[in-house]
C-alpha cells in the first residue's frame, strides 16, 4: 500500500514528523547516556572478576525480565479495568494483597519524598549559612 501527499515540500501535516529536540530532550538523552556508560563500566568490571560465565548469567536473567514484562502485558490485556498493579493483586492473590502493595507503594513512595526534601532542606541550609540568611523551616517545599 503506497500513501501519497498533495503537499509541498515546505507543508507539514500535524502528523509528519518533526525534527525539533528541545533542551529537555537532551537533557534527557545526556542522562541515559551517563547511565548506560555506568552501566557499561559496572558490567565490564563484574566480567573482569567473575570471568565470560557473567555473560550467561546476564543472559538468564534478561530472559527472565523479558517473560516477566510478557506475563505482565498480558494480565492487563486481559482485564482492561486494571489501573494499577494493586488492582492486580487485589483481583488476583486477594484483597490482602491489594492492600499491602498498595501501602508498601505509598511509603516507599513517601519515604522517597522525605529523603529528597531533606537533601534539599540540607543544601538550602548550608546556601543560607553561607549566605547568613536563615530559611523558613516551614516544612517540605
Amino acid at each position: 500500500m503506497t500513501v501519497t501527499s498533495h503537499q509541498s515540500e515546505g507543508e507539514q501535516s500535524p502528523q509528519d514528523l518533526q525534527r525539533k529536540l528541545s533542551n529537555r530532550h537532551l537533557q534527557l538523552i545526556a542522562i541515559g547516556g551517563a547511565i548506560g556508560t555506568g552501566l557499561f563500566m559496572g558490567s565490564g568490571k563484574t566480567i573482569s572478576l567473575a570471568g565470560p560465565s557473567i555473560l550467561f548469567i546476564y543472559m538468564i536473567i534478561g530472559g527472565m525480565f523479558f517473560f516477566l514484562m510478557r506475563a505482565l502485558g498480558e494480565l492487563l490485556l486481559a482485564n482492561l479495568h486494571y489501573k494499577s498493579f494493586v488492582d492486580m493483586a487485589h483481583d488476583l492473590i486477594g484483597p490482602w494483597a491489594g492492600y499491602y502493595m498498595g501501602w508498601t507503594y505509598w511509603l516507599g513512595c513517601a519515604g522517597w519524598y522525605c529523603r529528597s526534601s531533606r537533601r534539599d532542606q540540607l543544601s538550602h541550609l548550608l546556601a543560607a549559612r553561607r549566605h547568613h540568611v536563615y530559611p523558613n523551616w516551614s516544612g517540605c517545599h
